[in-house]
């Protein structure tokens, strides 16, 4: 299987994996197995009923998971990538195992919030690791800017990126410490306020896509991203104000994953851009064959 579709399937099963965490986490299902991992009340596969089957589904999930990590490290190992693309696969492995032993800690020792929270975190950027590792074998459309546009762009997204990392992170440690109920006022405001500052944000920039004319590329990324952090906060209040907020909760987790994709996707779209001789062009790292020569090259996108 190439690259391209092992880390498509890799992040479709990475964002399955992370709603079926949510769903775990929110209907208080990791109880059913005990303090046991990998094994529920004793058993590798318990009956298969009930939150325990909600618990070994996820699991099974994560073994796959895992299967498909090693499958890519090994693809991109094999491939002739740049350095930079061997690295990401690196460090994509290991975020998983440090997800994986984070997420065995939980079940054995009580857990404190904080580290449920960065066990989320973690899985976040995972999941920016394969992104990077997919969009080495997308070839993106040429679009005009010239290099301050460029550099304030990437300026801006970097920082929303950072911005959104950060929400994602106080929402996880909100979320668990209400189900533990000992969730406080004051970070729920804090809450508040980044999503505030994040819809505010995004909708600045696809305004200034549009009256800046940075090309329709830009503008249906910035749309597309305000959009999603308008819906992220109406799921989240739909989460609390309702009686059976379980629902709203996975649409809620969901839709702050898509966020996170959206604006590393972005941001990737940002990087694919060089400067040869004066003017910004689109290019890919993927190394093509030459049919007269044999030889490969990198690809340069036409202008």
């Amino acid at each position: 299987m190439s690259i391209r579709r092992l880390s498509f399937f890799t992040i479709v099963l990475t964002f399955g994996f992370m709603v079926m965490g949510g769903f775990v986490a929110a209907s208080s299902s990791g109880t059913a197995c005990g303090s046991e991992w990998p094994l529920c009340n004793g058993k590798l596969i318990p009956p298969l009923e009930g939150d325990a089957l909600i618990v070994f589904l996820y699991r099974a999930m994560g073994v796959v998971q895992g299967v498909m990590t090693v499958m890519l490290v090994v693809n991109v190992k094999r491939a002739k990538v740049s350095a930079t693309i061997r690295k990401v696969a690196n460090w994509m492995m290991s975020l998983f195992v440090v997800q994986m032993l984070l997420g065995a800690a939980s079940v054995w020792f009580e857990v404190h919030t904080f580290v449920v929270a960065v066990h989320a975190i973690l899985a976040m950027l995972y999941l920016a690791c394969v992104l990077v590792i997919w969009s080495q074998s997308v070839r993106f459309h040429y679009f005009s800017l010239n290099y301050e546009q460029h550099k304030m762009i990437s300026r801006h997204l970097t920082v929303f990126l950072g911005l959104v990392l950060l929400t994602l992170f106080v929402e996880a440690y909100v979320r668990h410490g209400l189900m533990e109920g000992t969730s406080s006022q004051p970070l729920q405001t804090v809450l508040t306020l980044l999503w505030i500052i994040s819809a505010g944000y995004s909708l600045v920039l696809t305004n200034w896509s549009y009256a800046k004319d940075w090309g329709a590329g830009l503008q249906k990324r910035f749309k597309f991203v305000s959009l999603t952090v308008i819906l992220q906060g109406l799921f989240g209040l739909l989460s609390m104000k309702t009686s059976d907020g379980i629902g709203w909760i996975l649409f809620h987790v969901a839709v702050g994953i898509v966020l996170f994709a959206l604006v590393v996707e972005a941001r990737l779209f940002m990087s694919a851009i060089v400067i040869k001789k004066g003017k910004l062009i689109l290019f890919s790292t993927k190394q093509i064959s030459s049919k007269k020569t044999g030889k490969t090259r990198k690809y340069l996108g036409q202008p």
